[in-house]
């Protein structure tokens, strides 16, 4: 018999043995009286316990900030400020980007609710991610823009990095038939607004036309080779207009710190090239924010393909637009179409 049965006799009451069964339990002891518990927990228990706590909450945080000083993480902007200046003040995104580009440097560490972004702003940045870190960063978010984008451009832009071209192609002939035509549809109509806006740049493609087309001849993909002003009108275009101001995000694929740049770079973190930018980096570009094609004439080495890292409208490295050639050349055939058209409607009102 247990040393409790002993205690009881079996003539006590039922609230007796209910008093007992709750002493018992507030002190933890399921098998003694109250008369055989020992004594309880020291009355400065919860006391030491608590201070422990709080000091070893303190050495955490100043231990991670003391690591995050020792790591040389990027300039990092205030968050609220972006907050304000896009939703309040309803400002371009791109240009407050820009903005703080001047401010904090063409590399900037924005945290965005848990997720760490890094912002590379200048030719030099997006040179050396490109060429030294591109496969390390050639992932994609997996839940990044799914809801909203077509099956076709989903699988487009977000595949893994392994199976990216194995069914690239298939992919693409699921889109030219829908989703390209209506983008570069609006492109080209964005395209000619751009070119309205300057009069003398009209005039000069014009002439171009006149002395290198038939005007009574259409005009064919391979008649773009004779329009040197007219590919640098489209890469001028580009280099101002970029279809995004931002790239899509790359993301790194390992768990550990890596060397980005000069600063530590947290494990998965997300890289974006502000394009806006970067193609107009002062270091690369006289008068950056003029629209003057004449400096791609005197350049025409410089295309749009993503091998020279200061005019990427489309990205670069493993991750760039695969529509890149399509879209450039819709766009010049395009331009080239309609101008002469406007060609050969003066002339038949002259003749008429």
């Amino acid at each position: 018999m247990s040393s409790l049965g002993c205690k009881l006799s079996l003539a006590m009451d039922i609230p007796e043995l209910s008093v007992i069964w709750v002493e018992t339990h507030r002190y933890g002891n399921s098998t003694l009286g109250p008369e055989f518990i020992s004594q309880g927990p020291s009355p400065h228990f919860v006391t030491r316990f608590c201070l422990s706590a709080i000091m070893w909450a303190v050495f955490n945080l100043v231990f991670q900030r003391l690591h995050f000083r020792m790591l040389r993480l990027p300039p990092r902007p205030s968050a609220w400020e972006w907050m304000f200046q896009t939703c309040v003040l309803r400002r371009n995104p791109a240009v407050v980007l820009h903005n703080l580009v001047k401010r904090y440097g063409p590399v900037m560490h924005i945290r965005a609710w848990s997720q760490d972004l890094i912002i590379l702003s200048s030719v030099a940045a997006v040179e050396e991610f490109y060429k030294l870190h591109d496969m390390e960063f050639g992932a994609r978010p997996s839940s990044m823009g799914r809801p909203t984008l077509s099956n076709a451009l989903s699988s487009l832009c977000f595949p893994p990095l392994a199976t990216y071209w194995k069914h690239i192609h298939l992919v693409l002939d699921m889109t030219t038939s829908q989703p390209f035509e209506d983008m570069s549809s609006r492109g080209f109509e964005w395209a000619l607004e751009a070119i309205h806006r300057h009069p003398e740049v009209v005039q000069h493609l014009c002439e171009e036309l006149e002395r290198n087309l038939e005007l009574h001849k259409p005009v064919r993909e391979s008649a773009i080779a004779k329009l040197p002003y007219l590919q640098a009108v489209v890469k001028e275009l580009f280099r101002l207009h970029t279809p995004c101001a931002v790239s899509f995000p790359h993301l790194q694929s390992s768990d550990e710190y890596c060397r980005l740049l000069g600063f530590e770079v947290p494990p998965r973190t997300q890289v974006l090239v502000n394009m806006y930018s970067v193609q107009r980096d002062p270091v690369m570009w006289v008068n950056p924010d003029d629209f003057d094609p004449v400096r791609f004439v005197a350049r025409p080495e410089v295309d749009l393909l993503g091998q020279q890292f200061h005019l990427l409208p489309f990205g670069a490295g493993r991750r760039q637009c695969p529509g890149t050639k399509l879209a450039i050349q819709h766009v010049q055939l395009g331009l080239a179409r309609y101008y002469f058209q406007r060609l050969v409607d003066k002339t038949s009102e002259k003749t008429s």
